[in-house]
């Protein structure tokens, strides 16, 4: 029966982790011959001089297009991290605020909230890293 005694932090990285490695398959599913590019991708692109990059890219007409299109496959990824790692620092801060509240000059629940504040500024400095994937991977391609 010890695997019901299963450490909730191994659970939680083993389902980030797949989930994580599932994104690009998920998006290698899709059958069709072009993807369609968000604005800022657009900008982006052209700003590092790939010009053939459209709204809806072709891949059989533009070889640049698979470059464009993984870029913005990686930008979506990526805003998506931004927005869950964002909401689970707002929630830690929360709590951290609330156990701050709760404490009563406890010091071990003013230490356990102060734990969670500090969490929550690491999440933070991670999302805003989240952000910067995109530009890095673009560099690393162009």
């Amino acid at each position: 029966m010890n695997f019901i005694k299963m450490n909730f932090k191994k659970l939680f990285a083993i389902i980030f982790l797949l989930g994580f490695v599932s994104v690009p398959l998920i998006a290698l599913a899709d059958k069709t011959e072009s993807c369609t590019m968000s604005d800022s991708v657009l900008r982006m692109m052209e700003a590092r001089g790939y010009t053939e990059c459209s709204t809806n890219c072709n891949f059989v007409d533009t070889p640049q297009c698979g470059t464009c299109c993984f870029v913005n496959t990686i930008y979506s990824i990526a805003d998506w991290a931004f927005i869950f790692i964002m909401a689970a620092a707002v929630i830690m801060i929360i709590l951290g605020a609330a156990d701050y509240l709760k404490s009563g000059g406890d010091a071990s629940a003013l230490q356990d909230a102060n734990k969670k504040i500090v969490t929550a500024a690491a999440a933070i400095i991670i999302a805003l890293l989240a952000k910067a994937v995109p530009g890095i991977v673009l560099s690393i391609i162009a």
